[in-house]
């Protein structure tokens, strides 16, 4: 989350804060902002699907033997 507050920072130093959104996704910073994002997105997503694995094999026990 700090790289991408960091990363988007630049952006928005570069653009202005009240840049339209046109400009921030036109702006050489926008990359770097988009590729932390994505990976961040990933963690997050791996994150819940361990979580809902683990809720769903508390509530379901010896399910995954069923496969």
């Amino acid at each position: 989350m700090k790289e991408l507050g960091e990363a988007y920072s630049v952006v928005q130093d570069r653009v202005g804060r009240t840049a339209p959104d046109e400009d921030y996704l036109n702006s050489p910073g926008w990359a770097p902002v988009t590729a932390i994002a994505a990976r961040l997105a990933h963690v997050m997503v791996t994150n819940d699907l361990q979580a809902a694995t683990l809720l769903h094999e508390k509530v379901n026990p010896g399910a995954a033997d069923h496969r």
